[in-house]
Order: structure tokens, then C-alpha cells, then sequence
């Protein structure tokens, strides 16, 4: 038959697909060839590491135990890792936050952080500090996105936000488990 002059290293048979007597030989030819046969949901897990949702329904949610064992190590190793390593982080550059902060306040006398209410995991609020990049009465006319050349930026601010020290507070924030060090960036709600 045509299908045996071609054996190829993984075949992926589709979700929906309608398994008649044809197909049937062709899967089971493939399998005894040591073809590596995957469900397309299985060949993403596998090789791309992630399920597109549009493959997911809920029977396969409740059914694959596996996967959600596997996802609980996993974020159990992902929040131990953030612990470490943002407290690392926050014991080396804590000499850097209070050196900047005694910049800000030296700068205008101003508060040194500026907290912001961001959308967390799942939409949660989430309250994250930062060292304040702006004067003190930036956002006298509501919340808005910094312009280039934004007059509000102070002359330390635009050090700080080239360098990203403005960032390094945030920390708390992974430390606390409200944000993660490798994971989406949070927004404000209110800025959309």
C-alpha cells in the first residue's frame, strides 16, 4: 500500500479525527514501524510545552491527572526559585535602592516610593512599590502613560529608568508571591 513506501519519525493524529478501517491499518502499520504517535494535544505538550487552549476542553482537563501533577511541581519549584533568588536580588541591591532613594528625597524632599495598583494573576489587584521616577504631583490629572521626553520625569528618574533600578523594589512584590520573576508583566487597571 502508499502508505508503507513513507515512514516518517512522528505521526499526530487529530483530535476530531474520524477513525475508519483505512486509518486504522495506517496507525496501527506506523505504531509496529516504531512510529511515535501523538494526539495533537500530546505533540504540543511535548514539544512545544504548552497546550494551545483552543485544543482544551474540560473532560481532557479533569481526565489528565498527569499534567496537572506535573504543573503542581513545577510552580512549586517556579515559587521556590522566585523566593531565592528575589531575596537574593533584594540583599545585593538594597545598597542601591537606599542610594537612590537618598537621590530622590535629596532631589525635591519627595516621598522615595511611589506605589501603583496593578492586575495581578487572574485579575487580582495587586499593590507594587517602585523608587519614584516622576515629581511629586505627576498624575494630578489622572493615571497616564509616560511620554518620550515626559517633563514629569526628574533628572534622576530618567537614570533610573534607563538603568531599570526604578524596578528593583518590585521584588518585595515576588518575594511576597503577588508577581513572579519570570512570568507576564502586571498592568494598570486603569490604563488600558
Amino acid at each position: 500500500e502508499s502508505f508503507q513506501k513513507y515512514i516518517p519519525e512522528h505521526l499526530i493524529v487529530a483530535l476530531d479525527a474520524k477513525l475508519d478501517e483505512q486509518k486504522r491499518k495506517i496507525i496501527e502499520y506506523m505504531y509496529k514501524k516504531g512510529v511515535e504517535i501523538y494526539s495533537a494535544i500530546s505533540w504540543f505538550e511535548k514539544f512545544s510545552k504548552r497546550i494551545p487552549s483552543e485544543f482544551i476542553n474540560l473532560s481532557e482537563l479533569i481526565n489528565n491527572q498527569n499534567i496537572q501533577n506535573e504543573k503542581k511541581i513545577q510552580l512549586r519549584f517556579k515559587r521556590l526559585g522566585d523566593i531565592v533568588l528575589g531575596s537574593l536580588i533584594l540583599l545585593f541591591s538594597l545598597p542601591i535602592i537606599l542610594f537612590f532613594g537618598l537621590l530622590i528625597w535629596v532631589n525635591d524632599r519627595g516621598p522615595i516610593f511611589y506605589c501603583q495598583i496593578r492586575e495581578g494573576l487572574f485579575g487580582n489587584p495587586i499593590k507594587i512599590i517602585k523608587l519614584r521616577t516622576m515629581k511629586i504631583d505627576a498624575e494630578k490629572n489622572g493615571p497616564q502613560w509616560s511620554t518620550k521626553n515626559d517633563s514629569r520625569i526628574t533628572f534622576i528618574g530618567k537614570i533610573l529608568r534607563r538603568m531599570r533600578i526604578d524596578e528593583l523594589p518590585q521584588i518585595i512584590s515576588v518575594i511576597k508571591g503577588e508577581m513572579s520573576l519570570i512570568g507576564p508583566r502586571p498592568e494598570r487597571p486603569e490604563i488600558e
